[in-house]
């Protein structure tokens, strides 16, 4: 790529910014809610290395018959596969576990306040699909919309003042952005993605201005649910040129594809792709374009 790669001593040195400056700072919008392999998209390149960010380079040993699922969940955010191999342990200091599955019936609102690990995976995320041609939500609902909380608590820490402490403020297109540090390698992979796309283009400039923000530690709209924005680790774009599900009573998408491409690429759901639509909001999940999280029915009878 022509584009040169923010090298991953100045995302270290990076400045920490002031909380909410002006539309960088804040996301306006409840979290309602391209073509590269799907099994690599988590792996960024930075400064010419490799930055994977993968919870740890060595994997405890796992029981007999994991759920592949879980081991890739456990990889990607720093759990552990219990011993018999029915869900995740987290670092904490009660050592919570999350199950696979929880064996209770739900409706969609219970699965959103109380999901296990399996009903992660219950919309299947269509990564770089385009089913009218415009982007749109897909016939499964809201896929990735859901989040296990006390995984992202093991990855990035509980929203709170040491987890503002962590942040760093990054160059992204024209402007600069705060972030958690683990997404920022990847949020510049993007970046130069975006740059390549707007060299060819100009008029893609105007979605990656007047940002609705980065980090804001707040929970989601109507609920107690921590938004992901709360975490570092989402953007919400535009927000002219955004569509919202609570504002507008039918779906409309004017983001371009060639910016969808560009996140879902390094393993950012778009919120275009719920039936929630949120079409400014980006998140980082890398579960969702890793093969090896995705559950079949040989490895899950559920």
């Amino acid at each position: 790529m022509s584009q040169p790669v923010f090298s991953a001593v100045a995302l270290a040195l990076a400045t920490v910014s002031s909380v909410c400056a002006g539309a960088v700072g804040c996301a306006r919008h409840e979290d309602v809610p391209a073509p590269t392999p799907r099994s690599a998209p988590h792996t960024a390149s930075v400064g010419g290395a490799r930055a994977v960010p993968s919870a740890s380079a060595q994997v405890a040993a796992l029981p007999a018959k994991t759920n592949p699922s879980l081991a890739c969940l456990a990889r990607l955010y720093g759990a552990t596969v219990t011993p018999d191999g029915a869900g995740l342990r987290v670092p904490s200091s009660t050592g919570t576990v999350i199950p696979w599955e929880d064996g209770r019936q739900k409706t969609e609102e219970e699965r959103l306040e109380t999901p296990d690990l399996h009903d992660l995976f219950l919309a299947p995320y269509p990564s770089h699909a385009m089913p009218d041609g415009n982007g749109g939500p897909t016939p499964t609902g809201d896929p990735g919309r859901i989040r296990v909380y006390a995984l992202l608590d093991a990855r990035y820490g509980a929203p709170g003042p040491a987890l503002e402490k962590k942040l760093v403020t990054v160059p992204f297109v024209d402007m600069r952005v705060r972030v958690h540090p683990l997404v920022a390698p990847v949020l510049a992979a993007v970046e130069n993605r975006l740059k390549v796309a707007v060299a060819k283009d100009r008029k893609l400039l105007r979605f990656l201005h007047d940002l609705g923000g980065t980090y804001n530690d707040r929970v989601i709209a109507g609920t107690d649910r921590k938004s992901a924005h709360a975490y570092g680790i989402a953007i919400d774009l535009s927000v002219p040129e955004s569509a919202y599900w609570r504002n507008t009573p039918r779906f409309s998408n004017r983001f371009p594809k060639e910016i969808i491409d560009a996140f879902e690429s390094e393993g950012f759901i778009w919120g275009g792709r719920w039936a929630h639509f949120d079409t400014m909001h980006f998140e980082y999940r890398p579960e969702f374009f890793d093969e090896s999280c995705t559950p079949s029915s040989d490895t899950d009878p559920h």
